[in-house]
């Protein structure tokens, strides 16, 4: 800090923002971007800072025209690519008092590590597709005109892409304000970053984007009234009771206001929550879950405040809130005995239903033959030491046998080249048949009894056919 005037700077060439302080008691005043700055260099110790402020003061920085005085600092964490904005703010009333608020803005901007990288990768799939979402519902629009309006799920879909394009309009602004900061270095001769704007914009899209999340659970809700009718149903009664409730709900604000206009003219000089109009409307939907405050009303009146108290509980808690729940089950009630006559929901379950089931049952069959082939190969394993004594009795599988060909014939001629003393230990073994679908295991008794039926099924097919040769015969004898 030097010994010279420091001039009045406006907002352009300081690079700042209005400023808008919380609202704490009467009306939000806003600050322009202009004003006296004076820029402490980082490595400034605490001996120096503080006989820096005893040179502005005494120079007398501050006199009875300054209505405000802001002392920004930004703290940056390299670890986690955060940025803290910490504004702390002294308002100069105008009878004398001084009064302080400090607010702290966390922010991330830039692509330093490799989450950012990621995170900027799904932002830029997930605007893609809401763009061409939004053109494809232009074109929905442009076909069927106000018809596209009346459903519930196009109306939502709108105010969706309503609120990300609102989102990707701070994105943008927020990525054009920063990309200097990141990419070029600062000198010691450049105006401070206002980083208190930076904050607000990087505010914006977190509160644009919770907006957005319910809006998106919301059709989610839609979605699964498609899949089946209890979910549906819940729809509808919202849908069915929403006129009646939107009466109700104007009813129920008269009667809060009614009851916040009494307590702010009784109650007002006495009682901080009642002091204003605002405030008092405010605490009067509070006092709708928690109650009034009984001994703070008595306190100050007691005859008019247990007659506003008792009063309140009676209509808004009692009579109110019962009328509200007997609407709903009204509604419920009418919805119960209609018949589900939705064409969209059927058609929707028709094609998502069996498409569940088919992977289900894909699924099902391949874990089966994954269990046959590991039991196969279990067994295959644990006979692989006899294998020598079998190959006197049972002929060896190759690969022309897996299709199951010759496997009859081999079969037959390994049966009777088994000796009598040993049948009883050969009827005990159990044999792989190989089919090209899929891998079984079948008992030699099944295997013998099947080649016997398939040699007489044989010798009948044979016989059948020259019977039929003779029949051939013989007829076109008799045409001739």
């Amino acid at each position: 800090v030097r010994d010279t005037v420091v001039e009045y700077q406006t907002s352009k060439q300081l690079m700042t923002a209005s400023y808008t302080p919380p609202k704490l008691k009467g009306k939000a005043i806003v600050y322009e971007g202009g004003g006296h700055v004076v820029d402490f260099p980082l490595n400034a110790t605490t001996q120096q800072f503080q006989s820096m402020m005893k040179r502005l003061k005494a120079r007398g920085w501050t006199d009875r025209s300054t209505r405000a005085v802001f002392f920004d600092q930004v703290i940056y964490n390299a670890e986690l690519n955060s940025f803290v904005s910490i504004r702390s703010s002294f308002e100069f009333n105008p009878w004398g008092s001084v009064v302080s608020l400090i607010r702290a803005r966390v922010m991330r901007f830039g692509f330093v590590r490799f989450n950012d990288v990621v995170l900027l990768i799904l932002d830029i799939t997930v605007y893609t597709f809401v763009v061409v979402a939004i053109f494809s519902t232009i074109i929905k629009i442009w076909r069927l005109r106000w018809k596209f309006f009346q459903s519930l799920l196009n109306q939502l879909d709108i105010v969706n892409y309503f609120f990300f394009l609102i989102t990707g309009y701070y994105k943008i602004n927020l990525y054009m304000s920063t990309y200097s900061l990141m990419t070029v270095p600062s000198k010691p001769q450049d105006p401070p970053r206002d980083f208190e704007s930076f904050g607000w914009t990087y505010a914006q899209i977190g509160n644009w984007n919770g907006f957005n999340s319910l809006i998106t659970w919301s059709k989610a809700l839609v979605y699964l009234g498609l899949l089946h009718h209890s979910f549906n149903m819940l729809l509808r009664v919202i849908t069915e009771s929403s006129k009646n409730v939107s009466v109700f709900t104007l009813m129920f604000f008269i009667v809060l206001w009614a009851y916040a206009q009494t307590l702010y003219v009784c109650f007002g000089t006495d009682i901080i929550r009642w002091k204003n109009i605002g405030n008092s409307f405010l605490s009067s939907i509070e006092a709708v879950l928690h109650g009034l405050q009984f001994d703070e009303l008595q306190a100050v009146n007691q005859y008019l405040g247990p007659l506003v108290s008792f009063s309140f509980l009676f209509i808004c808690l009692f009579f109110m809130l019962n009328t509200f729940l007997a609407l709903i089950m009204k509604s419920y009630d009418k919805v119960s005995k209609m018949k589900d006559e939705d064409s969209l929901s059927k058609e929707f379950a028709k094609g998502v239903f069996p498409l569940f089931k088919s992977i289900s049952e894909r699924l099902s069959k391949l874990s089966r033959k994954r269990k046959v082939k590991d039991e196969g190969k279990h067994d295959r394993e644990s006979k692989q030491e006899d294998k020598t004594e079998k190959k006197q009795a049972w002929p060896e599988v190759n690969d022309s046998d897996k299709n199951g060909e010759h496997f009859t014939d081999k079969l037959a001629t390994s049966t009777s080249l088994a000796k009598p003393d040993e049948r009883p230990q050969f009827l005990r073994q159990r044999t792989l048949y190989r089919r090209d679908d899929d891998l079984v295991e079948v008992p030699l008794e099944t295997l013998q009894q099947l080649t016997v039926s398939l040699n007489d099924l044989q010798s009948k097919v044979k016989t059948l056919s020259d019977r039929v040769k003779t029949a051939e015969c013989v007829y076109l004898g008799q045409k001739i």
